[in-house]
Parts: C-alpha cells; structure tokens; sequence
C-alpha cells in the first residue's frame, strides 16, 4: 500500500507540475505490462479440483481475465518494488501521457 500511493502521490504531483488535467496509460505501456504479466510464473490461483473459492475462481474455468488478475509481478515483489522506485526516479514517468 505505501508503495501505491507513493507512486500515486508521485504521478498527482507531477500532473500538477506541469499543469497537465489527464493522465492516462499509453496503449503500448498497458500491451507491453499485460505481455510481462502473462509470461510470469507467479500467480496466486489454486487448483480447480479443491473446494471452490477465491483462489480458484469459485470452482468455475480459469481462463485469460482470470489468469491476468491473479498474476504477480514476473519478478516477485522486491522486483516490483525496485521497479517502481526506479521508475519514479527516473522522472520520465514512461508509460503515461499527460494532457492538458
């Protein structure tokens, strides 16, 4: 959580910054994050033969939706974490476009 709203925080103030109104996602940032995210190993589902819940999307098929929202970063969460710092560093807030 202090992760999210540090980059949130950081994303706000840079907006206000540069006296931008919109900040939305560059549809080659989401591609390139939902590719990453399907070529990851770390994903939180359970088995479709245990007890339906959570885990396991209620005992019904998993398919893409379901794989895509249960997925970690490729990395794990040290690699994210030290993803994100890096990418706030840097400034550039690659990814996002921002109007005015």
């Amino acid at each position: 959580l202090v992760e999210s709203a540090t980059t949130i925080a950081a994303v706000v103030a840079r907006t206000l910054a540069i006296g931008a109104t919109e900040v939305e996602v560059t549809s080659d940032a989401e591609v390139a994050w939902v590719a990453g995210l399907e070529g990851g190993l770390l994903a939180f589902l359970g088995s479709p033969e245990c007890t339906p819940g959570y885990y396991n999307n209620e005992g019904h098929p998993i398919g893409r939706r379901e794989r895509l929202n249960s997925a970690g970063y490729p990395g794990g969460p040290v690699a994210f974490f030290r993803f994100l710092d890096e990418w706030r560093r840097s400034g550039a807030y690659e990814g996002l476009e921002f109007r005015a």
